[in-house]
């Protein structure tokens, strides 16, 4: 359907896309291009490991705090994927060299993810290279990011989370402790680590200035409590995360539609005046 957009002239922004690696590989393999056709590549492949914390549904290593609803006690979410898709999914791309993005938000699944680019690693050392994604990530433990951190993958956070269920999150799914930590921006910069936000359209709609607020205030909005001051990074690090690293954290894409570009191949630009499109990734 995106191809008959595109096809049509339909896409006023590059769109970047990644494919459900569990669906068709060959289709990934074959049509993966760091090239845009009007407006339009396939990226790479999509791995989705569990579910959402404010659904209740992301596969954790501990209980939920106070889960609202029909809930076993002791219940702490659960896979969607097993550990073998996973393996299986994560080593694909590496051997073949394909960019993936996977959905985690859970301990548990963060665990699995990060055996599975271990793995995979160890048989394919270049796949680091290949600049893997953690997308969520709203659980995530210190030594998880240590471990991304060493792997290569990059943390693709939701701190608009703090805006919108910081309560939900204080008060039902993680706890007030545990929930001050979620989308832990701070830790990953006090790490040296780049990181990208995201508004995750439809579950929050495109608003990059809420993205910029939520990042820098972390204040929910129904209490105004500050969800994990030591995790608030400052304004200019938080347009970062917007601009220039979501650019970093995708393989090197050359676009022969954007106006910019054009442009930029016409006339020489001042060093300090440069411009680049951004592609979109589809959720």
């Amino acid at each position: 359907m995106l191809r008959e957009v595109a096809d049509q002239g339909g896409l006023p922004i590059d769109v970047a896309v990644y494919a459900d690696v569990l669906v068709d590989r060959e289709f990934i393999k074959a049509r993966t291009s760091r090239t845009y056709t009007r407006r339009m590549r396939i990226a790479g492949a999509k791995l989705t490991i569990d579910g959402s914390p404010q659904g209740l549904t992301a596969w954790r290593d501990r209980p939920y705090h106070k889960p609202v609803g029909n809930y076993a006690a002791g219940y702490s979410g659960y896979a969607a994927v097993t550990a073998e898709e996973a393996m299986g999914a994560i080593s694909w791309a590496s051997e073949d060299g394909i960019q993936i993005l996977t959905h985690s938000n859970g301990e548990r699944a963060s665990d699995l993810l990060i055996s599975a680019h271990r793995a995979a690693q160890a048989r394919f050392p270049a796949a680091r290279a290949l600049r893997p994604v953690l997308i969520h990530g709203q659980f995530l433990r210190e030594d998880q990011l240590d471990a991304f951190k060493g792997l290569g993958v990059i943390p693709s956070l939701f701190p608009m989370h703090t805006f919108y269920w910081g309560d939900w999150h204080l008060d039902h799914t993680a706890g007030p402790q545990a929930g001050m930590n979620i989308s832990p921006t701070g830790w990953a910069r006090r790490r040296g680590m780049i990181f990208t936000s995201h508004h995750d359209a439809p579950v929050a709609f495109p608003d990059s200035m809420r993205v910029l607020d939520a990042t820098v205030t972390r204040r929910a909005r129904g209490s105004g409590r500050v969800v994990g001051p030591h995790q608030r990074v400052d304004v200019v690090t938080a347009l970062k995360a917007m601009t220039i690293w979501p650019r970093r954290s995708r393989r090197g894409a050359r676009s022969s539609s954007c106006p910019r570009r054009q442009r930029a191949r016409r006339r020489p630009r001042p060093r300090a005046s440069r411009a680049c499109c951004t592609a979109w990734r589809i959720p």
